[in-house]
């Protein structure tokens, strides 16, 4: 009985280190070898895995001032993390619905999710300047032309409805 326990405790980690890889590749998106926080951040908020403030600061000062780390540097620290061995021990239980980790979320989710990284203080809106911490493409002129056409209110933030009304147009 012990030796199926180990034999199902390897397969059980095998199949976790398999998880983190897929994650990572998905969330290196360009394919560079190098991850950028806020993607690797969506990814495991679409999965349920929570890490209280100690964990994302250990793991935000991993990143560099453009936001990015190494694949295999992210790797290493998140395969010893609390939140990940966490998330694979849910994911390993009999009545867990799927060991499947998932990516993409329909649109709608992901556009609340893409609003809840932006609104960085968590007010329910992002300001300007929450938009350029974030954005790397925008330059201030292009997100005040943002602003301009779907700042409806004209209060210099947007709401969730805002925000969506701009992620239905792109």
């Amino acid at each position: 009985m012990a030796s199926v326990m180990v034999v199902m405790k390897q397969n059980n980690a095998r199949k976790a280190e398999k998880a983190l890889k897929e994650i990572l590749d998905k969330a290196d998106g360009n394919a560079n070898g190098r991850v950028e926080l806020k993607d690797f951040m969506t990814i495991l908020e679409i999965n349920g895995v929570e890490m209280d403030g100690d964990e994302l600061a250990s793991l935000s000062a991993l990143f560099n001032s453009s936001g990015d780390i190494s694949k295999n540097d992210l790797l290493v620290h998140t395969r010893s993390s609390r939140f990940w061995k966490g998330f694979i021990g849910s994911k390993n239980k009999p009545c867990s619905p799927s060991s499947k980790v998932e990516f993409f979320p329909d649109r709608s989710s992901q556009t609340e999710l893409a609003f809840k990284l932006l609104d960085m203080n968590k007010d329910g809106f992002i300001t300007k300047e929450e938009f350029m911490k974030v954005s790397k493409t925008l330059d201030s002129a292009q997100i005040e032309a943002v602003f301009e056409r779907f700042d409806l209110n004209k209060d210099g933030r947007l709401s969730l409805g805002e925000f969506r009304k701009l992620m239905e147009k792109h």
